[in-house]
């Protein structure tokens, strides 16, 4: 936070009074890498957040909501309204951008600063929050959208688990399926084979300086063979293990300490070919139930035991 101090002084010096003058009161609790604001009217209450960025960069996002006065039902449970930050997926959202192209508020690099002869670029950014804010309050009046903001329609969370018992067939993983389970296995293979191709191409070169232009050539066709080679191997195991899966397929997990354990998918996140499955409530919070396509197996339910 050092690089973003002159912004945090700048912010606490003119945008904070400026928006608590006019209603808001300041909610501390995610401070220092949220700082929100909440505002109570008759019909609503409008929310917006400072998120500074990560990494130490001099600069942050700003996103604005708007949530019922009696708070929404997210996942099974009630939020109230101020106990919502403005990024929740549930709720009509929005970013200001400082200009078409940039997402962020951020300073411009110091050589930039001083081939512009800008003596004070903390001052001129919260200058310009301060000039695009009232397009932030139109969307709150009448949800006129300015040129400056970016909006996000709501979107439907899936429901949280019931951690209901299933039984299944318990299946013995075969020892290809637990190695291709292992993402050391897929890097260290990925870039082994990367690494063979480049040395083929290398070793073809008649002296010194054409092997190291080799090299570098050699690299980029390696990386590409390596991709386009793994990516069809990935698809054969997802195939071999029963997948991809689906919300409500049972599955065995076969990687990780609740490795042999049946349980059920609850959640799809096909960008990344992976699910989230039931392994209770703790893993849940703590978001450790989220699997790839090759790190389970599709399993047949079976009755319960009898006693």
């Amino acid at each position: 936070m050092e690089r973003s101090a002159p912004l945090q002084t700048a912010l606490e010096a003119r945008l904070f009074p400026y928006v608590e003058s006019i209603g808001f009161v300041r909610d501390k609790r995610q401070e220092p890498r949220i700082i929100c604001f909440r505002r109570r009217t008759e019909t609503a209450v409008q929310i917006f957040a400072l998120l500074w960025a990560t990494r130490g960069r001099p600069g942050f996002w700003i996103q604005f909501a708007e949530a019922p006065l009696n708070g929404i039902d997210c996942r099974g449970n009630h939020l109230f309204a101020e106990d919502i930050f403005p990024g929740n997926f549930a709720l009509l959202r929005g970013w200001l951008i400082p200009e078409r192209g940039k997402r962020w508020f951020r300073l411009s690099p110091l050589w930039r600063r001083l081939i512009s002869k800008q003596r004070d670029g903390a001052d001129a950014l919260v200058q310009r929050l301060l000039e695009l804010f009232p397009e932030i309050a139109a969307w709150w009046e009448s949800k006129a959208k300015g040129a400056h903001l970016v909006i996000f329609a709501p979107t439907s969370l899936p429901a949280k688990p019931d951690h209901a018992p299933v039984f299944g067939h318990s299946v013995r993983p075969s020892l290809l399926q637990r190695a291709f389970a292992r993402d050391s296995v897929w890097t260290i293979g990925f870039l082994g084979l990367a690494v063979g191709v480049d040395l083929v191409l290398a070793i073809q070169a008649p002296d010194l300086r054409q092997m190291l232009a080799v090299v570098f050539v050699g690299a980029i066709i390696g990386f590409m063979v390596s991709w386009f080679v793994f990516k069809i191997l990935r698809r054969i195991r997802v195939w071999i293990n029963g997948g991809p899966f689906h919300n409500g397929d049972l599955v065995q997990v076969i990687a990780g300490p609740h490795a042999g354990k049946t349980t059920a998918v609850y959640e799809e996140w096909p960008s990344r070919n992976q699910v989230r499955v039931d392994l209770g409530e703790s893993e849940c919070q703590d978001v450790k139930d989220v699997f790839s396509y090759v790190q389970l197996l599709r399993v047949k339910s079976a009755p319960p035991p009898t006693e």
